[in-house]
């Protein structure tokens, strides 16, 4: 490197020096943030806390189905089979007309 040429910021500056009494406090706040412990889960879950405010407060409007506040997903994995049976028979009941047997 030249001397023309400019270093970018803070390059040649170097960390200020932390004294024992800061280095003993960052540990400390390094060890709480790592500790195992976590804290314990809220007893009602949030999500499904905030749908049934939404709902009582909408009259229903909001999560009224009971569709959108389920938690078991195999209703919605039942209906894609279905539809794409359904998709399926009606591809082969309308689409291949051109076929003929000889």
């Amino acid at each position: 490197m030249t001397t023309d040429e400019k270093s970018p910021e803070g390059e040649d500056e170097e960390l200020p020096e932390m004294d024992e009494q800061e280095d003993d406090a960052m540990r400390s706040l390094l060890k709480r943030a790592m500790a195992s412990e976590a804290t314990p889960p809220p007893e009602k879950p949030l999500l499904q806390e905030v749908q049934r405010k939404l709902r009582v407060r909408s009259k229903g409007k909001f999560y009224g189905d009971g569709w959108s506040t389920t938690a078991v997903k195999i209703n919605y994995g039942l209906i894609a089979v279905v539809m794409l049976l359904v998709v399926a028979l009606a591809y082969f009941a309308l689409g291949p007309v051109g076929m003929s047997s000889k």
